[in-house]
């Protein structure tokens, strides 16, 4: 049998929640802070479960959040006090939200997190949690409008999903660790009004390049890159061409060989001006010895 040592700890723990309770300057009793009211309702536009986890919790308006060690707390408790169930959190200084299905005062299940900055800057997640961590699906939003939705494992992004960054890209596919990892199709955008990706064809028209295949810790390593320039098949290193490859300008301009640094450099086949099949030596980009004529 124990030593009893847990029950003391519980024990110590609920008396430090009543001497607290006896402070009502450390009670947050409602929500004032409406810019975190606002965002709040946002999320529950975006997710019907967690609007109907709110509503029950809010059928009485006039109920107040009780003391708990990590804010403010409404909902259930356990017969230890701790919160377990469905319910809702505010920090005491109103910065930090957290709604959802509690164990052991942490989040496990349906839930959200909300976290308000300086100067209104914010992120919030919502999804399925796992001892307070994002486990499983969900979706992570900021205020600069970027966003990651897909999976989840231990708190990191890991797993098939879609990051955006506002005015900069969108990728689709596997990530690991918060990076682009494993099979995927990334849109990069130098034009702030190309938001609209519309299809490939027309982000391409806009000056956009779309790169697909198989990525490695944010770097496509072997795979497809299309832009106004031309496409490009084959291998890639830190983010540039290297190894064997294809560029093709157009039907009649190709390239088909090794390349290194982003420039032709080694062995490679090209159509020549008259029409044939020319095997050339190639030296950063400039060909230094023609060795076959087909």
């Amino acid at each position: 049998m124990g030593n009893g040592s847990g029950l003391s700890n519980q024990n110590q723990d609920k008396g430090i929640l009543n001497t607290r309770r006896n402070n009502i300057n450390l009670l947050v009793r409602q929500i004032t802070n409406q810019f975190m009211k606002e965002k709040i309702q946002e999320i529950l536009r975006l997710d019907q479960e967690l609007n109907e986890i709110w509503q029950n919790l809010n059928v009485d308006n006039q109920r107040d959040f009780t003391i708990a060690l990590n804010g403010s707390y409404r909902g259930t408790r356990d017969e230890n006090d701790r919160q377990c169930g469905f319910g809702e959190l505010i920090s005491d200084k109103q910065d930090k939200y957290c709604l959802g299905y509690w164990q052991d005062n942490e989040l496990n299940g349906k839930g959200c997190t909300l976290f308000i900055e300086e100067n209104q800057q914010y992120h919030y997640y919502y999804g399925i949690f796992d001892k307070g961590n994002p486990h499983g699906r969900g979706t992570l939003k900021y205020s600069d409008g970027s966003n990651y939705d897909g999976q989840w494992l231990n708190g990191n992004m890991t797993g098939s999903g879609t990051i955006y960054i506002y005015n900069t890209l969108q990728y689709q596919g596997y990530v690991k660790n918060r990076m682009m990892h494993g099979k995927g199709k990334l849109y990069l955008s130098s034009d702030p009004g190309n938001q609209n990706f519309g299809s490939d064809d027309q982000f391409i028209t806009r000056g956009g390049i779309i790169m697909e295949g198989q990525f490695y810790e944010d770097n496509l390593c072997d795979g497809t890159i299309k832009s106004q320039t031309g496409i490009y098949i084959g291998q890639m290193k830190d983010g540039q061409m290297e190894g064997r490859g294809k560029f093709i300008w157009n039907e009649n301009n190709f390239y088909h060989g090794e390349f290194k640094n982003n420039m032709r450099h080694g062995i490679g086949s090209s159509k020549n001006q008259n029409g044939q099949i020319e095997i050339a030596k190639w030296e950063n980009d400039q060909k230094v010895q023609v060795l076959n004529l087909q």
